[in-house]
């Protein structure tokens, strides 16, 4: 019996992980806008093009509809969220009070090197963006979520850092496309420099002022681009 007993947890853990690799493929598609806002999802062809069966595919939309990006109808099954201008606006209202809360958290357990290797790589971006040259808006993206999910992971509030992760898996359905606005990425990359500056000198104040003017300045994006 005890032997069964592990199987069933050992298949239990399969997929657990089989689902949350979907529904992180399923995210990426969705913040890099590869389905229309409203569009019904297909367990069946999700299931396919996963190589997986439809019960993890069941799970991950589970996942995915808690955060905000798909919307479950009782009878019909799973839709692409609709989040307009105004729901981003909530989300950055929440993300005004709470990121500068988990940030200031965070200041003292994240380690010196981590925030270097950070500091590094927005200066890299930078001189790149000053010499002309094309940014990928993927590498963008991927880099200001491993920025902002530095601090949301290592702050010393469980609860806050469940909030924070699913309000910036919503604020991604729209920094992808902010990524691929080039009059908006000298700025944006310059305050997340702005941001790590902060952070390394552990002024707590500043911090909560960039975090607060990045933010802001994400909502006028909000205003002028999207619907």
């Amino acid at each position: 019996m005890k032997e069964n007993g592990n199987v069933l947890r050992s298949h239990a853990r399969g997929a657990v992980r089989l689902a949350d690799m979907a529904a992180e493929k399923i995210r990426k598609m969705i913040i890099e806008n590869k389905f229309d806002a409203g569009e019904p999802l297909s367990e069946m062809r999700l299931a396919e093009m996963f190589n997986v069966s439809r019960t993890p595919i069941r799970e991950a939309i589970a996942i995915l509809e808690q955060e905000g990006l798909l919307t479950t109808v009782h009878g019909k099954g799973a839709f692409i969220s609709e989040l307009k201008r105004s729901d981003f606006k909530e989300i950055n209202d929440l993300r005004m009070v709470l990121e500068p809360l988990a940030a200031v958290s965070a200041l003292y357990t994240i380690p010196p090197p981590q925030l270097a290797e950070h500091m590094s790589v927005w200066t890299h971006f930078l001189s790149e963006f000053e010499s002309g040259l094309e940014l990928s808006a993927t590498k963008l993206a991927e880099r200001d979520d491993e920025l902002h999910f530095m601090y949301i992971n290592s702050c010393n509030n469980k609860r806050l850092q469940g909030f924070l992760r699913v309000l910036r898996f919503q604020t991604n359905c729209y920094v992808y496309a902010h990524w691929n606005t080039r009059e908006s990425i000298g700025e944006t990359i310059r305050q997340h420099i702005e941001i790590i500056n902060a952070m390394q000198n552990r002024d707590e104040i500043f911090l909560n002022e960039a975090l607060k003017a990045h933010i802001e300045y994400n909502n006028r994006f909000i205003g002028i681009y999207m619907r």
